[in-house]
This record gives C-alpha cells, sequence and structure tokens, in this order.
C-alpha cells in the first residue's frame, strides 16, 4: 500500500515540479538576458576562457560553455529517452504477446512517448526561432549564435 501511495505521488509530483523548475529557469534567463548576460550562468556572452560564440537555448542566449553544457546534457537525456521509450515498447509488446495486456498498451505507449518528447523537440525549436527574430527586430542585423543544445540552432 504505501509503495503504491509513493508511486502515484511520485507521477503526480515529479512533474509538476520539473515544470514549475522549467517555468522559474526560464523566467530567470528571460530577465538575464535582458541584463545582457549569460541565461544560465549570469555571466558575460563572451568570457575569456570561451572560444564559442553565444548560443540559445530553448529561447534564451547563454555563453559558450553554458552551451556545451547544454549539447552534453541533451546528447545524454536523449539517449536515456531512447532506452526507456524501447524498454517501454518491448516491455509492452512482451507483456501483450504472452497474454497479460492488450495490444493497445504497447501502441498507446510508442504513441504517447513520441507526442510528448517529440512535442518538447518541437517546442525547443519554435522558442529558439522566436528568440532569434527578437534579436533581428532589436538589433537589425542578425546577431554571431552557434547552435546551442544539439536541437538549439538559429532559425534559418
Amino acid at each position: 500500500m504505501i509503495l503504491e501511495t509513493a508511486a502515484l505521488v511520485a507521477l503526480v509530483s515529479v512533474p509538476a515540479a520539473a515544470a514549475v523548475r522549467a517555468g522559474f529557469l526560464s523566467w530567470r534567463g528571460r530577465r538575464r538576458n535582458q541584463r545582457d548576460l549569460c541565461a544560465d550562468c549570469a555571466g558575460p556572452h563572451y568570457a575569456a576562457p570561451a572560444y564559442d560564440a553565444p548560443a540559445l537555448v530553448q529561447g534564451r542566449t547563454v555563453c559558450g560553455p553554458c552551451a556545451a553544457r547544454h549539447r552534453r546534457r541533451l546528447r545524454v537525456a536523449l539517449g536515456l529517452v531512447a532506452v526507456l521509450t524501447g524498454t517501454a515498447v518491448v516491455g509492452g509488446v512482451a507483456a501483450a504477446a504472452m497474454g497479460a495486456i492488450g495490444w493497445g498498451l504497447p501502441a498507446l505507449l510508442a504513441a504517447e512517448y513520441a507526442a510528448v518528447f517529440g512535442g518538447a523537440l518541437a517546442w525547443m525549436k519554435r522558442r529558439n526561432r522566436q528568440a532569434h527574430q527578437e534579436l533581428l527586430a532589436g538589433t537589425g542585423a542578425a546577431p554571431r549564435l552557434t547552435s546551442g543544445a544539439g536541437t538549439a540552432a538559429s532559425a534559418r
């Protein structure tokens, strides 16, 4: 009974906490970008040891070292998502093949994971395009930006 309750609390509270954290980081990053600072570390966009140009990550401008950190983290996260998705679908197919559940669950899992994670990637790219357009409107010229966290690229 306690384990089921803990699992239910985790299923409800972890995504909500993650959404609140993402909203706070976006708000803080927007405020830092208004002061021409990195959205993550609040440092200058062109730090002395950084050789990379600033990048757009989820619609916020970050310095080169922070962009490199985001690239590494996104690669690891996408790898984990692929493994979890594969495990869930294979487990659902195995359970359906043994007759424990119907075939609708594996199809539902595959569609759900594709919609959630594909939607997140599309949302990040859209935020980057919007931020790039805002930068263009404010300066009149395209700033030099590199691709951020794998999916974060300057709008083309």
